[in-house]
């Protein structure tokens, strides 16, 4: 069942938690490694460019023409103009509601219970506890709903994108218990 007036309540790289009515759907866009791109172009447009700079005014000084600061002003260049195309990329992938064959687990406030995208209950809303979890290589954390009988990572924070602590304000705001 495709959202009808869904609303994003935060995201933090490619992890939405996003409100469908009487619905909170967990979703994984799969995008997580755009941040971290991000982040590597613009460091490296930052280092090429200032050093391409440097090595440009040298061989003016010098009276040659600089071969290194020629080579480092156009990868400098590339770089920006990938941010610009990957920023762009991401603002128009965030105003999007996920796709069903993204969502991870959604929270039905109506008959309050935790549920499968496909609609199979996993357990009562009341015995599932949302809580912070270690990420296996990253400073981040994640967030886990754990129920008797097995948990899950529905949302994961990154040190580029943001918090898990959003994703756990929404949900109190919502009435969903945390620990």
């Amino acid at each position: 069942m495709e959202p009808m007036d869904a609303t994003i309540l935060c995201e933090s790289a490619g992890w939405v938690l996003f409100e469908d009515g009487q619905r909170l759907v967990f979703a994984d866009r799969g995008t997580s490694y755009r941040r971290v791109l991000l982040f590597v172009l613009a460091l490296l447009a930052l280092i090429a460019g200032v050093n391409g700079f440097v090595w440009l005014i040298k061989g003016l000084r010098s009276g040659e023409m600089n071969l290194l600061g020629i080579l480092l002003a156009v990868a400098a260049l590339l770089s920006a103009l990938g941010v610009g195309w990957l920023w762009q990329a991401e603002k128009r992938q965030r105003a999007v509601i996920p796709d069903e064959a993204t969502w991870i687990a959604v929270l039905d406030l109506a008959t309050q219970t935790f549920e499968t995208p496909q609609g199979e209950s996993l357990a009562p809303l009341a015995n599932v506890r949302f809580e912070p979890a270690m990420q296996l290589a990253s400073s981040s954390r994640a967030l886990r709903a754990s129920w008797p009988g097995g948990d899950l990572v529905v949302y994961r924070g990154s040190p580029f994108a943001g918090s898990y602590k959003e994703a756990l304000e929404a949900l109190s705001r919502h009435g969903v218990r945390s620990d």
